[in-house]
C-alpha cells in the first residue's frame, strides 16, 4: 500500500460541506424566536422618548443665572475641555447666540 494524500482544494471543500447541510424545512422557515429575557417590546405601545441634543444640553448649562465654565460643559457632556471651548463657539455662530465670558463663565445673554 501506498502512503498517499488526498489534498482536497478550497472550492472541493465548501461544496462538500454544504451538501452535508440540509435546507431548513418550511415548517422552521421565518424569524427565529427571541433569545430568553430579550423580547421586543410591544407594536404602538412604547412612547418616544425626545431626543436631547448637545446644542439643548449646551443651551441649558449656559443659561443658567451663573452660566458655566468649561470644566462643567465638558464634565456635562463627556469631552475635553478644549472641545467644550470650540463647541460653544461654534454653536454661538450657528444658533446666533450672544454669549459673554466673565469670570471664566459662559452665559447666553438674552437679546433685547
Amino acid at each position: 500500500m501506498s502512503n498517499v494524500i488526498h489534498l482536497k482544494s478550497r472550492k472541493a471543500k465548501k461544496s462538500a460541506a454544504k451538501s452535508r447541510l440540509s435546507p431548513r424545512s418550511a415548517k422552521n422557515v421565518g424569524p427565529k424566536p427571541a433569545a430568553k429575557g430579550h423580547t421586543a417590546p410591544p407594536k404602538g405601545k412604547v412612547a418616544k422618548r425626545a431626543r436631547v441634543t448637545r446644542a439643548a444640553q449646551l443651551e441649558a448649562l449656559l443659561r443658567r443665572p451663573t452660566g458655566a465654565t468649561t470644566a462643567e460643559v465638558a464634565r456635562t457632556m463627556s469631552i475635553a475641555e478644549h472641545s467644550a471651548r470650540a463647541l460653544i463657539s461654534v454653536e454661538r455662530r450657528k444658533r446666533g447666540w450672544q454669549v459673554t465670558l466673565d469670570d471664566r463663565r459662559y452665559r447666553i445673554v438674552d437679546q433685547l
